[in-house]
């Protein structure tokens, strides 16, 4: 089985405020279905899982 790094999302810093809360989300940005970079990266995400799990055919 070949030894293969997985994608990394890269890390963008949302912040929403509820209530006297401030979250932070780093990979909002993934849920921009039409944005190209979210469809590359899980193009990318894709070919790693059907790289690593080849074997199991």
């Amino acid at each position: 089985m070949p030894e293969l790094d997985p994608p990394v999302a890269k890390r963008i810093p949302y912040e929403s405020h509820l209530h006297d809360l401030i979250l932070t989300d780093n990979y909002r940005w993934l849920r921009e279905q039409r944005n190209p970079e979210v469809i590359s990266y899980l193009e990318e995400e894709n070919a790693y899982t059907e790289k690593m799990t080849a074997h199991t055919l």
